[in-house]
């Protein structure tokens, strides 16, 4: 396995945030995470994550805003948009919002670790 420097999880549902938080331990000791855009996007001005696994439905500030304003300062950090709405337009929006990658919830937790064992940071 890979080790990732650092992670941040943004997700307003604790399941979900607790799910990759457990599955993300297995490639970076440094993993921190928060439930809204807004606090997504403080914490990106002050550190440059390796990965961000940021979802579309957010409270304060959504998603696509959020990785809007993160890559306005940050160009080079992989961003993997989550949502609950499995759609082509929704990956497509994502993917213009400016992120590497796409996966719907639920998550498929062997599908997730093959990609995260792809991405070369």
């Amino acid at each position: 396995m890979k080790k990732i420097k650092n992670v941040l999880i943004v997700d307003d549902d604790n399941s979900s945030r607790e799910l990759l938080i457990f599955i993300c331990e297995n490639y970076s000791d440094d993993i921190k995470a928060c439930g809204n855009g807004y606090d997504a996007i403080e914490l990106c001005k002050k550190t440059n994550y390796d990965l961000i696994f940021m979802d579309i439905g957010l409270p304060i500030v959504n998603g696509y805003k959020s990785i809007k304003e993160i890559r306005k300062f940050d160009k080079n950090s992989i961003i993997i948009a989550q949502t609950g709405f499995d759609s082509l337009e929704i990956e497509r929006l994502s993917l213009e919002a400016g992120c590497n990658y796409y996966i719907c919830k639920p998550i498929h937790v062997d599908g997730l670790i093959k990609k995260l064992d792809k991405i070369s940071l």
